[in-house]
């Protein structure tokens, strides 16, 4: 099985490859806690969230942010929590 995933890798993207990276990080995080979206209180109160940002910006496309400023918005974020991680 391993064998198989190395081979996946090595056609992957570096993009997408750090996107599985911290999908893997985010699981073997959840592992050690409680994730509160894996409830059913948890996975309502997510879709509710989504829905009332997904209505806002349905009332207020001007307040919508370029794909490429939130990507370097959340590439900042992992590095800081990387370095604070690291400390």
């Amino acid at each position: 099985m391993s064998t198989e995933i190395l081979a996946q890798l090595a056609t992957m993207s570096v993009e997408d490859m750090r996107e599985l990276y911290w999908e893997l990080e985010e699981r073997l995080t959840a592992t050690d806690s409680f994730d509160v979206s894996e409830t059913p209180e948890g996975k309502a109160a997510i879709s509710e969230l989504l829905e009332a940002r997904l209505q806002h910006y349905h009332e207020h496309p001007e307040t919508a942010a370029p794909w490429e400023e939130v990507q370097q918005r959340l590439l900042k974020r992992v590095a800081e929590w990387k370095a604070a991680r690291q400390s």
